[in-house]
């Protein structure tokens, strides 16, 4: 009148005892899957600038022939301003803007420069591999301004 689970049947009818378990795998076989994780995981993490840039860039200032010019200055762009008197290290925030420089001198002129930031090289991975570009744009971590500018002030 009942019927046996076909499963249970199945496992009645073949006797797994007589017969060895399979050999576990060669970890041989999973040497190309660690490779591919691992090589996936290096190009995600170089792609994205939001993640390997810190926000802020140190950027030197020089004003060569303005010693004892006492020069105050100021830079500024969208994420911050920074006093300093050159020549000095400052950490600078990335941004997409203008690095506006002004300077005072002892005798009250006033000296003005801008310097442009340019776009890094890890944004272009970032864009192909890992949110295309979204992260980097918002944050402007992918920008970088030179490293050193020299202001000419006092040329």
């Amino acid at each position: 009148f009942f019927k046996k689970p076909p499963l249970l049947h199945l496992l009645k009818k073949c006797n797994y005892t007589h017969h060895p378990p399979p050999p576990p795998p060669s970890k041989k076989c999973f040497e190309p899957f660690r490779l591919l994780i691992a090589g996936s995981f290096l190009v995600w993490m170089t792609g994205c600038a939001s993640l390997t840039n810190d926000p802020n860039q140190q950027v030197q200032f020089k004003a060569p022939g303005c010693r004892g010019m006492d020069l105050q200055c100021t830079a500024r762009n969208k994420r911050g301003s920074w006093n300093f008197t050159p020549p000095e290290t400052l950490p600078i925030r990335r941004s997409d803007d203008v690095l506006s420089i002004t300077c005072t001198d002892r005798d009250g002129g006033v000296h003005a420069e801008s310097v442009p930031s340019r776009i890094g090289g890890k944004i272009v991975a970032s864009a192909v591999f890992l949110d295309f570009g979204i992260t980097d744009a918002i944050t402007d971590k992918h920008r970088e301004y030179p490293p050193q500018i020299v202001l000419s002030a006092c040329e």
